[in-house]
């Protein structure tokens, strides 16, 4: 197994705890939206769509069941993370391309899409249906997908393009 596989893992794992621990603290929405859940940054999701566009589909399809089982322990309830991150890390999977990792844009796109499918699938998974479509599609998927997308932008001059 080749060393850079083990540092992802330690990062992952380190990743969950910041996002169960520190991240949690900035949860937007709630019920002065009308939302029953309230929306944080995933930094696993920003690891994965990184991983998934260095090192291709197959590791970021992996590499999200794994971080989403991790979050699924961490949270309590299991299945919804693992699903919604292997989802996540087989959409980052085809904007794949190691030789422009250090390209925002493209990073970007593939954040959005990444976080818009994953949120659509975890949150329809952890409501059993008693969000209505519309608000599933435009404030969980999408504003979480936005979200996602600006915590992404800061930790992809911050951290990601010294890897």
């Amino acid at each position: 197994m080749p060393q850079r596989y083990l540092i992802y893992a330690a990062v992952a794992v380190a990743a969950g705890f910041i996002q169960k621990f520190l991240f949690a603290r900035l949860a937007i929405g709630g019920d002065a939206l009308g939302m029953t859940s309230r929306l944080q940054p995933d930094l696993i999701l920003v690891l994965l769509v990184y991983l998934a566009r260095t090192e291709g589909q197959l590791t970021g399809t992996t590499s999200g069941f794994l971080s989403g089982l991790l979050m699924d322990f961490l949270s309590g309830t299991l299945g919804a993370n693992a699903f919604s991150k292997t989802v996540s890390g087989f959409v980052a999977g085809y904007f794949s391309d190691a030789e422009q990792r250090d390209n925002q844009t493209a990073f970007l796109v593939a954040l959005a899409v990444s976080s818009f499918t994953g949120n659509f699938f975890y949150y329809l998974l952890m409501s059993a249906l008693t969000i209505p479509i519309w608000k599933l599609l435009l404030i969980y998927s999408l504003g979480g997908a936005v979200y996602n997308v600006l915590i992404g932008f800061v930790l992809f001059h911050a951290l990601l393009k010294r890897l």
